[in-house]
């Protein structure tokens, strides 16, 4: 499966929230204490993030994780 890394800028545009804004709320709502700087690596792709962080990010946001990955893919 590939990982759609994209998918997790357009969610936070979607809901208009800015990089810091979704930072603080991953760590309030969630529990899940994350840099603005480490989000902007996982919308570039450059960095991928963890199980955890993909369980809270979906939880923030109201998806399901496999959102963030193409089955179709190899």
């Amino acid at each position: 499966m590939k990982f759609r890394y994209q998918r997790i800028r357009e969610l936070r545009l979607k809901h208009g929230h800015p990089l810091r804004l979704t930072s603080r709320l991953l760590g309030s709502r969630c529990k899940y204490p994350i840099s603005p700087g480490a989000l902007c690596l996982w919308e570039k792709g450059k960095a991928m993030p963890s199980v955890k962080a993909l369980m809270a990010y979906s939880e923030l946001y109201g998806v399901e994780p496999g959102y963030f990955f193409d089955p179709s893919a190899n």
